[in-house]
């Protein structure tokens, strides 16, 4: 079974985020984190991070780090163009932009992605 973090402070897009999810993964274990503080604990036993840029606590950036350590995969997903296009690390899987073609675009992602994650 999946366990899947979202980190994401608006409850839409959580809600948003999880439907999606469930279409692609529907046993997997979905976790919740608003803020760096709150994901922090999480990340450790996350198999995947669906991760917003900007959030309480200093956002993105601050997870990166111990993504990066932990070794967890994550999809960074953000209403800013440029936020999404400043990462391209080998544990990203995509990025997805708020806006147009959110659903397509991050179904595509987590599709693709389904039967290489290591799990």
């Amino acid at each position: 079974m999946r366990h899947i973090l979202i980190v994401e402070d608006c409850e839409c897009s959580r809600l948003l985020l999880t439907q999606i999810v469930d279409l692609v993964f529907p046993d997997a274990m979905i976790y919740y984190a608003q803020t760096a503080t709150e994901a922090f604990p999480q990340i450790p036993s996350a198999d995947l991070v669906i991760t917003d840029f900007d959030f309480p606590d200093g956002g993105f950036p601050s997870l990166l780090p111990l993504l990066i350590k932990e070794k967890r995969y994550f999809i960074l997903q953000s209403a800013d163009p440029d936020c999404v296009k400043i990462y391209n690390h080998d544990l990203q899987l995509g990025a997805v932009i708020k806006g147009k073609d959110f659903l397509g675009n991050m179904l595509s992602i987590l599709k693709k992605e389904k039967e290489d994650l290591v799990v």
